[in-house]
């Protein structure tokens, strides 16, 4: 390991945070690294209708299935996130028990000491 101690201590307490932050808003927040989901708020959860634990690692658009052709079309857009301000874009989809959800949302980069996150 070339960090050490205190540093990786220090990068799980600011992960800690950032995540616990997210679990203060009552909209759903997503984290996604190199197109995996790594956290979903529990507002989130709650919307969507599934655990935290089945979205670690996956697709986060595995879950909530397109409904027409168009969704399809704005998720595509929504992968390339604005130079600037992100767009925002809404659409209808299902969640766990099959009810249709409405979503409003934009995708942001994050980045943590530099790198994107």
């Amino acid at each position: 390991m070339s960090e050490r101690p205190s540093q990786l201590r220090n990068n799980l307490q600011q992960e800690a945070a950032l995540l616990a932050l997210t679990d203060a808003f009552s909209h759903l927040v997503v984290l996604i690294q190199q197109g995996r989901v790594v956290h979903v708020n529990s507002a989130g959860c709650k919307l969507l209708g599934y655990a935290r634990e089945q979205f670690a690692g996956r697709n986060f658009w595995d879950f909530v299935p397109a409904i027409d052709k168009e969704s399809i079309e704005r998720r595509e857009r929504a992968r390339r996130p604005a130079a600037e301000n992100s767009p925002r874009f809404v659409e209808c989809v299902r969640n766990a028990q099959g009810h249709e959800v409405w979503i409003d949302y934009s995708v942001d980069e994050i980045q943590l000491d530099g790198q994107p996150s």
